[in-house]
């Protein structure tokens, strides 16, 4: 016995429902018209499938995913358009780099036939200043040993205190204002102005060319040098009044800041213009130097010129920075000279040329210098050029004010007060 589920009531079999079949009824009858409806549906599908073939053909396919004539020409145009800009892109790309390097090539040229009319001055100017230098140097002796016998047969004057320096015969030509000490001091303010020559043909007259530099420059130190001197001997060694003693104290600051600045300047590059060499043409330079060098026999070994020596950073240094490295950079320059200098003499088929190869080796050496130490060096000579001009105002300054009172109250020449 099953156990009935509490949910489902029982059913009664009175109540399920009686299908009667009909005793005529044909079952094979029914399914040839199922059949029969079935091959009426399937050809209706058929039929239906045969007008959709016939309408839709495959050209009519592809003639309704055709691109309209007028876009396919369009499209055509577009990339005909296209490929004839690039091609014009092309072609004026590679005519800027010719352009680029044609104009590379006649830059070269021109820092060669630069170099060449400067190595060729340089030598024909040592030529002349190993004359030059006979009669400056005829002259600067003769100078220096007048200076020399006037304080040795002076210096029992220059010796004694300055309380009895006026008991001394020797006074009234010796002091300041004396015929001798007065002459002196008139040499040594004419020297100190005349240095300024310098400076009006280097600003006001450029167009007599920038050569004639190299003479008014070394005319300019030479009375920077002197000057000094004569004003020391004009005070008898010993100032007595304050802006005296300013002014020798000025020019002697000033003489040692221009030997800081001609140390400096000697590694700044000039153009043919006097202006400064640009750091693409020094590289340009520097490449022009070593192939002449070359050609000149100069084994390729020894020249050293990388273009991975120019500095790697923009950032302008610190002024204490700059000299070190400046002075670090200096020792090892003269090191690379020496040896280059060496072994260049010891190099054997130079022969007449041995001169050139040398200028070319000190132009070499120093331009790679400032090359290597661009930014160190500018630093260096901007500060110089702001020290150096504030401290010879200073300077002029104090040799106005001097002489404006020796002529007030010295009776100079009869300009004073009794």
């Amino acid at each position: 016995m099953t156990d009935t589920p509490r949910d489902v009531p029982p059913v009664d079999d009175d109540d399920i429902p009686i299908i009667v079949l009909p005793d005529d009824l044909d079952l094979d009858a029914l399914q040839r018209e199922d059949e029969r409806e079935e091959e009426m549906r399937e050809a209706a599908e058929r039929a239906e499938l045969d007008a959709i073939s016939r309408r839709v053909t495959p050209q009519r396919i592809v003639d309704a995913f055709a691109i309209p004539e007028a876009l396919v020409d369009e499209t055509e145009q577009l990339r005909a358009k296209l490929k004839s800009e690039r091609e014009r892109d092309d072609l004026e790309r590679v005519r800027q780099e010719r352009e680029l390097r044609a104009a590379e090539l006649r830059r070269l040229r021109d820092i060669q036939d630069e170099l060449d009319a400067e190595i060729a001055d340089e030598l024909a100017q040592q030529a002349r200043l190993a004359t030059l230098l006979r009669f400056v140097r005829a002259g600067g002796v003769v100078l220096v040993g007048l200076l020399a016998v006037l304080t040795w047969i002076g210096w029992p004057y220059y010796a004694l205190p300055l309380a009895s320096r006026p008991f001394h015969p020797f006074h009234d030509a010796l002091r300041s204002s004396g015929s001798i000490g007065l002459t002196l001091g008139i040499g040594a303010t004419v020297l100190m102005l005349a240095s300024l020559a310098y400076l009006v043909r280097k600003r006001l007259v450029p167009w007599l060319g920038a050569r004639t530099l190299t003479g008014w420059m070394r005319f300019h130190v030479a009375a920077g040098v002197l000057g000094p001197g004569l004003a020391l001997v004009h005070a008898s060694f010993v100032p007595t009044s304050f802006l005296g003693g300013l002014a020798i104290a000025a020019m002697a600051i000033v003489l040692g800041s221009g030997f800081a600045g001609r140390y400096l300047l000697m590694y700044v590059p000039k153009s043919a213009d006097g202006g400064e060499v640009q750091i693409a043409d020094l590289r340009r330079r520097l490449r022009v130097y070593r192939q002449k060098l070359i050609d000149l026999g100069v084994d390729a070994s020894l020249i050293r010129v990388d273009d991975d020596d120019a500095p790697k950073s923009r950032r302008t240094p610190w002024l204490i920075t700059a000299v070190v490295r400046v002075l670090l950079g200096d020792r090892e320059s003269r090191r690379e000279l020496r040896e280059l200098t060496e072994a260049v003499q010891q190099q054997q088929g130079l022969g007449e040329e041995a001169g050139t190869v040398l200028v070319l080796v000190r132009r070499l050496c120093r331009e790679r210098q400032w090359f290597v130490r661009h930014r160190e060096l500018r630093r260096m000579v901007s500060a110089w050029r702001f020290a150096h001009r504030w401290l010879a105002i200073v300077m002029f300054a104090a040799i106005v004010f001097h002489v404006g009172l020796a002529l007030r109250y010295a009776n100079l020449f009869g300009m004073g007060d009794q």
